[in-house]
């Protein structure tokens, strides 16, 4: 059963959280399941997230699409049962997570999955302040740069493809970063790797690891509000989900927020 809060004790939460809510205080979520967040300059995982600095529905949701739309709605008090679990529907693959509704002003909402990112609280700064250009992911030069990374781990680096290409000013300092996303070995070896420069030479960090999975989200967005933007990722397996947060200053790449989340297996009636 759902853990919501009666409108009376809801009221009154609201009340003290909306005192401690800041710019500097706030929840990150992707694809409608809570990340973290970012709280008196500290990044925290969902785990050491209490009382006051738990989602207890009402926030101000700031929403942003794959495509780089934006819209804002309210959240809903979050809950860790399958979202559909209530209405008598079952439903396969889904997170067994803190999951959460977005309602907005239209009246629709926006549910798991829907493949967004949400930064709850009032948002005081431009969390996008320069976009992501998409390059077409059949780049032979990259790929060949991706395969000769794998080979030098001594990963599986064969049949390589690029499912996504995108380059972006992560730190501001006018020189663009490439994040490579994409699988070899037919799939065994899933990647997201960050090309960025250093000291005048070019770095290639490995993001994920080929067991954290095929990567399902891909956003970078400035969350704490320093200008530089982070990266964040969401990769799945058949078991679980997992998301992550890295921060990118002065041509390093340093994850700040890991998180896994179980896939929830239920058999269709």
């Amino acid at each position: 059963m759902k853990n919501i809060l009666n409108k009376g004790l809801l009221a009154a939460l609201l009340g003290l959280v909306g005192m401690s809510a800041s710019a500097d205080n706030h929840h990150i979520a992707l694809n409608n399941i809570l990340v973290g967040g970012y709280f008196d300059g500290k990044w925290l995982t969902p785990d050491k997230m209490q009382g006051p600095t738990w989602l207890w529905g009402g926030e101000q949701a700031n929403v942003f699409y794959p495509d780089g739309r934006q819209d804002e709605g309210t959240a809903c008090a979050i809950h860790r049962d399958h979202p559909d679990e209530e209405n008598g529907e079952e439903t396969a693959n889904e997170p067994d997570a803190p999951v959460f509704d977005i309602q907005f002003p239209t009246y629709r909402s926006a549910s798991y999955p829907s493949h967004t990112l949400v930064i709850t609280h009032e948002v005081e700064w431009n969390v996008m302040p320069r976009k992501a250009e998409k390059l077409p992911p059949d780049n032979a030069q990259y790929k060949a740069m991706a395969a000769d990374f794998l080979a030098g781990r001594k990963l599986p680096h064969k049949r390589l493809e690029l499912t996504r290409l995108q380059k972006v000013d992560l730190d501001g300092n006018g020189t663009d970063e490439v994040i490579m996303v994409g699988y070899a070995a037919g799939g065994k070896t899933p990647f997201a790797m960050l090309r960025q420069i250093q000291q005048g030479h070019v770095a290639t960090t490995m993001l994920i690891e080929p067991s954290d999975g095929k990567v399902v989200d891909l956003y970078t967005a400035d969350l704490n509000g320093d200008g530089r933007m982070e990266v964040i990722l969401g990769t799945q397996t058949r078991k679980l989900i997992h998301q992550m947060v890295y921060t990118v200053s002065n041509g390093d790449a340093n994850r700040v927020i890991r998180n896994s989340w179980p896939v929830h297996q239920r058999k269709r009636r």
